[in-house]
Parts: structure tokens; sequence; C-alpha cells
């Protein structure tokens, strides 16, 4: 299996598992998004994809 054939949605199977998780598709969006989950103070997935 090739990493994205099939598509995985790594966010989506976090919250199957009971894990946050959140989306990251831009640079401007990452302190946010990683204050967030610090907040959090819980196991969360942040999916930054990089192309």
């Amino acid at each position: 299996m090739d990493i994205d054939d099939p598509p995985v949605d790594f966010v989506a199977l976090a919250r199957s598992m009971g894990v946050g998780g959140q989306l990251v598709e831009k640079a401007g969006e990452v302190r946010d998004a990683v204050r967030a989950a610090l907040e959090r103070a819980e196991p969360t997935l942040l999916e930054l994809p990089i192309a």
C-alpha cells in the first residue's frame, strides 16, 4: 500500500480511536493548532500535509 493510495483520512482515523485530530493546511495555522492541542492536555493528532 502506498501512503496515498488509497487515501487515508488520518484525522478521522484518530477520532475513531478516541484521539483528537485536526487537519492543518496552511502554514499560518500551525501555531494556533499546536497551541490548541497543548491546551487540551490529551493526545492529539495534527495532520500537516506537505507537497
